[in-house]
């Protein structure tokens, strides 16, 4: 996540932190412009790795690495009160839903669409959007009814609205069943193997304080 100051905040950007101490090195940290950017970058070697967490689906495991580091829900950020109802996927039908471009959330409401349009009912108008701060944006102007996307940073973004969003959907399967996401490398690159033993003593060291403070 990044603060309107420009600044890099979040779990992602912990995570970085965390890793970059347990290897003595420091992480540099670059701009890209939607998710398609960052995977065909990584793809192509121009960045080293990509924090995420992003999705990792067989489709993707063709042209890059992941290493897992969190098991993710895909729910709804709306208006508080939640104005248009929208409770289950199924319930998007008509409305405006912000996705992030290129995600696979914007491939999942693509999809309810045609089921929409099927049941003879309104299509979703779907409006891809490069980033989360201008998706969040565009439901807190009411340019869209909803934005779809992962569960763990729209909470971080409900819970800094000042009362304006809250999650919705919540607990639900929402088009992504066994849903799980982390850091995505290059194919076959050597820093895989160690982002992913970074991260298991990232895990040893939270049990430890899970058992001293027991």
């Amino acid at each position: 996540i990044i603060t309107s100051a420009g600044e890099l905040d979040g779990a992602s950007a912990d995570m970085a932190q965390a890793i970059a101490e347990i290897l003595g090195i420091e992480i540099e940290h670059a701009t890209v412009q939607g998710l398609s950017a960052v995977l065909s970058g990584i793809a192509s070697g121009r960045f080293q790795f990509a924090m995420g967490p992003i999705g990792d689906f067989k489709s993707r495991e063709e042209s890059v690495d992941f290493v897992v580091w969190v098991q993710e829900f895909v729910v709804f950020a709306v208006q508080a009160g939640n104005p248009k109802g929208i409770d289950d996927l199924a319930d998007v039908c008509g409305n405006r839903i912000a996705v992030m471009a290129g995600g696979s959330a914007e491939r999942v409401i693509g999809e309810q669409s045609d089921i929409c349009t099927a049941a003879g009912e309104e299509p979703v108008d779907i409006k891809a959007f490069a980033d989360q701060p201008t998706s969040v944006l565009s439901v807190r102007a009411d340019r869209t009814d909803a934005f779809f996307s992962s569960q763990a940073p729209l909470s971080v973004f409900v819970a800094q609205s000042d009362g304006e969003l809250e999650l919705a959907a919540v607990g639900k399967v929402n088009g992504f069943p066994g849903l799980v996401q982390g850091a995505v490398f290059p194919k076959e690159s050597a820093l895989t193997e160690i982002i992913l033993e970074s991260i298991k003593i990232l895990v040893d060291i939270c049990q430890d304080h899970d058992q001293v403070g027991a």
